[in-house]
């Protein structure tokens, strides 16, 4: 983790930026890609959104994986979803490193890029991190979770009754992710994914 004295660049300091983009824009992390990879339609997941979600570097870097059938770990591919046209990386400014050094002071490496880039971007982020979310709070950072993206795909594609508690399954299964209790979408998924699990 990058460690910094506190400064005005720590998730206590107010966003400069304007008001979040558009719903398609986002900065996304690491394990709500890692979900979305799991259902095997990322791509279609994401291509709801009106634009790409932006990618950092350490995002990248991370070790990204999933579990196949059998629990094991299997590495991530992101360039189909580059070439798709629904992930963009994103390269820091000055701004935005010096926004990420110090936020790296209080959460880890890969959610501080995220929350920099959205800071001072004026952009929503994608993580369903609790301490990153926290940060993102004062931050004033609007928040985009695994499921609010599960449910946009499912009321857009309206996929079957049982499609859709497979992919959510695939999700808890293949990603080990859960919403949390206190996730408004929580009742959403569980009615959705509960007759599958076995």
């Amino acid at each position: 983790m990058v460690k910094s004295p506190p400064s005005s660049s720590t998730c206590r300091s107010r966003p400069d930026a304007m008001s979040a983009g558009t719903d398609g824009d986002g900065v996304i992390d690491a394990d709500v890609l890692m979900n979305l990879v799991a259902t095997n339609q990322a791509t279609e997941i994401l291509s709801v959104r009106r634009s790409p979600m932006r990618v950092c570097a350490v995002t990248e870097r991370e070790l990204i994986y999933i579990c196949d059938g059998e629990g094991r770990r299997v590495s991530i591919d992101l360039s189909p979803l580059f070439t798709a046209g629904v992930l963009v990386r994103v390269d820091l400014t000055a701004a935005e490193t010096a926004r990420y050094v110090g936020l790296a002071a209080e959460i880890d490496d890969g959610e501080a890029q995220v929350l920099a880039v959205a800071a001072i971007r004026g952009l929503p982020a994608a993580t369903d991190d609790r301490r990153a979310r926290r940060c993102a709070e004062r931050l004033a950072v609007p928040i985009i979770s695994t499921t609010m993206l599960l449910r946009a795909w499912a009321e857009s594609a309206k996929p079957s009754p049982m499609a859709l508690r497979e992919t959510l399954i695939r999700i808890e299964r293949g990603a080990n992710h859960v919403p949390a209790r206190d996730d408004p979408s929580r009742a959403w998924w569980d009615d959705h994914a509960r007759l599958v699990d076995d």
